[in-house]
């Protein structure tokens, strides 16, 4: 059963339900479960852009930095698809700025080769260094 509503978690934060995924995480829901992939609801949740749904599950003080099975944080995922406010609360939970996925990449990385200039900005605020925007296989 357990597995079962960690499931409907994962897919009602994929899906952008803040309704469901608050009523899941107050009975229980385990907010830091993944699937095979190391996909959690925080990550699937700022991949599509859904900052409600992110913002519940920062709120439940779920991890804010854990790594897909590629080494793909939320706040990779967020910078990659442009979702800068979603980018700004990450930072603010303490995300991990310059952490490399296993490619080398960092989220600022994925930002400026995105073309997504206002998260670039945000996450040059948040602290990120500029040397480390390109991947270590390009250096």
């Amino acid at each position: 059963m357990a597995r079962t509503r960690s499931a409907t978690l994962w897919e009602a934060a994929r899906l952008g339900d803040a309704s469901t995924v608050l009523r899941l995480l107050s009975i229980g829901v385990d907010c830091d479960s993944s699937d095979s992939g190391g996909h959690d609801p925080l990550y699937l949740a700022c991949k599509a852009g859904h900052e409600a749904v992110a913002a519940l599950l920062l709120a439940a003080s779920c991890r804010v930095s854990p790594a897909t099975s590629r080494g793909h944080t939320p706040l990779y995922a967020a910078s990659y698809f442009g979702h800068a406010k979603i980018v700004v609360s990450l930072l603010a939970a303490g995300a991990s700025v310059d952490r490399r996925t296993q490619s080398g990449a960092t989220a600022l990385y994925a930002a400026c080769a995105n073309r997504h200039v206002d998260v670039a900005v945000a996450l040059l605020a948040g602290g990120a260094q500029p040397d480390c925007a390109v991947p270590v296989s390009y250096t």
